[in-house]
């Protein structure tokens, strides 16, 4: 199972914008998930990293995720936890 994370942005005028391909992601611990480039990520080990989402003009948010053994993953996330706001420009 892998979950795709959609970075957006908030423009003032409350226009949403998806940045996800244009993004930089990186997991802390290593070893707990892989990102690809365009923000899926893949489960490699039981626990819980730290997302960090780098947005064009230096915006950046962290989310964090928890791996579970696969025979506990019955329930998709939340749809909320699919998407990372990054921030207002």
């Amino acid at each position: 199972a892998s979950l795709q994370l959609v970075a957006t942005l908030r423009h003032d005028s409350g226009q949403l914008r998806d940045v996800t391909r244009q993004a930089r992601y990186r997991a802390e611990p290593e070893g707990i998930v892989e990102i690809t480039l365009h923000g899926r990520i893949l489960p490699r080990a039981d626990g819980v990293a730290s997302i960090n989402v780098q947005a064009p003009g230096k915006l950046s948010a962290t989310a964090k995720v928890r791996v579970v053994p696969s025979a506990c993953c019955a329930c998709p996330p939340s749809s909320s936890s699919r998407s990372v706001p990054i921030g207002n420009q």
